[in-house]
């Protein structure tokens, strides 16, 4: 994607008209939110998860390994849906001993003691707190140009953002 669109506002203006049809200023977002150093990720979570996060009961996704600088994540539910349904901010990550990240996290958390105990038998805790989740028109990897999904998670391409920025403006939108 060239620069010149990301840094000038004109510029992405004109874009957005072409991707959408019409003049578009985009809510929420600006172009500080495209620039590779706010580390957008697409993260990979089971569909019961993503579930679980949309209605609001899991506030809290939970990984071995998670960058501490990521800022904001588009949300991949894997098979059966295999499709990229949300996107969300990180409010903070906690990371310890897992006895204390449970602690802290257990209420906003979505899943039983015995599933997150099991997953961080052998290793540290990381609590990944969200906010300003919002749903939107699914997206398949196919139509992102994107050949796999993420094993874990993944850097996102400003090419993709943008893509998913114009989906979400497009389509239905819901915060959670």
């Amino acid at each position: 994607m060239n620069k010149a669109i990301i840094t000038s506002t004109k510029k992405m203006k004109n874009w957005w008209k072409k991707v959408i049809g019409k003049n578009y200023d985009p809510p929420e977002m600006t172009t500080g939110d495209f620039e590779k150093d706010n580390k957008v990720v697409l993260i990979s979570i089971h569909p019961r998860h993503v579930e679980n996060i949309l209605n609001g009961t899991k506030k809290v996704e939970y990984r071995r390994k998670f960058g501490n600088h990521i800022k904001r994540m588009f949300i991949y539910s894997t098979s059966p849906v295999q499709k990229i349904v949300a996107r969300a901010d990180v409010e903070e990550i906690i990371e310890g001993d897992r006895y204390e990240v449970w602690h802290k996290t257990k209420e906003i958390g979505g899943i039983t003691r015995a599933e997150y105990m099991e997953y961080f038998k052998y290793s540290r805790a990381k609590a990944i707190v969200l906010k300003n989740v919002i749903e939107f028109d699914s997206v398949t990897l196919e139509e992102m140009h994107i050949n796999r999904p993420p094993q874990s998670y993944q850097f996102m391409e400003t090419g993709w953002i943008l893509q998913l920025v114009a989906r979400m403006t497009q389509g239905s939108r819901r915060r959670i």
